[in-house]
């Protein structure tokens, strides 16, 4: 059994090139007025998420107040099917930012120590070993023990511990274990907190390093700017075009600002599994304009127009299709309190709603005037 829908054709309207300001202006809002406003989740911008579940329903506002050494502390309260709690998100302590920043150069001071220690034991091991070379290996192992020092001492004053002395090598361990213990002491003193303000039956922790934050952000950027490469690559290669490359390339771009923009508007972070779903709006849009440009350019029943009709007819029962799958998937996940898989469908709906006006506004007319302009029938 078919289904047809039962809709005028769009593209047999006098007027219906105008549909591309839609898109255009659109993108052009979203990138200059939404896209700054989207918050960043704890995997970009780093910090520590506390997830408490509650014998009780318990009030934001509670939680807040308690958590008056905490003024940047944002707190979402939750009842779902697996309980009540509520979740407590906070910046990195700027004191042990400090610290893990100088945690890795600390052990590359100390790499560089033990290399240069080998090379003073192997001197004085040579009998054949100039007073000038041994001195020199000396004065290495002399300077990298201070630098080691430094470096160790920076890291436990920023852990609040005493400054090391004695052993290179010492002080070193001495700066890790400063550092966990204070990321503890951290952590704890917000489980106190937040305590003395409510029954917690059980809790979790997770936190995200501000240098690993950055190198979740600097990939993500790349992994974007590789994959409208490679697409526009792959388009070109099959049509010979760069009008349909071009359209793909619009298509992709719209998809994920505008979409982005959305996300702004209600507030959806973007984080590692958002921007997972904002990836696959480069695939939705590949799909549909590929629909669209094999219609038009390669089959010969009908008109162009109708042809364009056709695979915007498919186009709406596809977009449906991951509207429907994805939603209920957002609402589920917003049901079981599970943020990652909330925003994937979220991000997915609205990206299939968004890929709609793109493909069937923008790249539609353009393909359909490059058609006209090759004298398509």
């Amino acid at each position: 059994m078919s289904f047809n829908l039962k809709l005028p054709n769009p593209f047999e309207w006098k007027s219906y090139n105008y549909l591309v300001a839609l898109p255009v202006l659109l993108v052009l809002f979203s990138a200059f007025f939404l896209v700054p406003n989207i918050p960043q989740g704890i995997d970009l911008k780093g910090g520590l998420l506390l997830t408490a579940y509650t014998n009780a329903p318990v009030d934001s506002a509670v939680i807040k107040a308690a958590l008056a050494d905490y003024p940047d502390a944002e707190v979402r309260a939750f009842t779902n099917a697996l309980g009540s709690g509520f979740e407590v998100e906070i910046p990195v302590d700027a004191r042990l930012q400090s610290a893990e920043a100088s945690l890795a150069p600390l052990h590359d001071l100390e790499a560089e120590l033990t290399r240069a220690e080998i090379a003073l034991s192997y001197y004085q091991g040579d009998e054949n070993a100039t007073p000038g070379e041994l001195a020199g290996a000396q004065a290495n192992v002399t300077a990298l023990t201070q630098s080691v020092f430094d470096a160790a001492n920076s890291v436990l004053e920023a852990s609040g511990a005493a400054p090391a002395s004695g052993n290179a090598h010492a002080a070193v361990a001495s700066a890790d274990a400063a550092f966990d213990a204070a990321k503890s002491e951290y952590r704890q003193r917000l489980l106190a907190e937040v305590s003395a303000a409510a029954d917690i039956e059980s809790y979790s922790f997770k936190e995200i390093g501000a240098s690993l934050s950055k190198v979740f952000f600097s990939k993500v950027q790349e992994v974007l700017v590789y994959s409208f490469i490679l697409s526009t690559i792959v388009v070109f290669f099959i049509f010979r075009s760069i009008v349909p490359s071009l359209a793909v390339v619009f298509g992709a771009v719209a998809d994920i600002v505008i979409t982005a923009g959305l996300m702004g508007v209600l507030g959806i972070p973007l984080s590692l599994a958002s921007i997972a779903a904002l990836l696959m709006l480069i695939g939705f849009s590949l799909e549909t304009d590929a629909l669209l440009t094999v219609r038009v350019y390669k089959r010969t029943e009908g008109t162009v127009r109708e042809r364009a009709f056709d695979a915007m007819k498919t186009g709406i029962m596809m977009n449906a299709s991951v509207v429907t799958a994805f939603g209920v998937l957002a609402l589920l996940a917003a049901y079981l309190q599970i943020p990652t898989y909330y925003q994937i469908g979220m991000v997915a709906v609205l990206g299939a709603c968004v890929d709609f006006v793109a493909t069937w506004c923008f790249n539609a007319p353009v393909i359909l005037w490059d058609a006209d302009k090759r004298g398509l029938k």
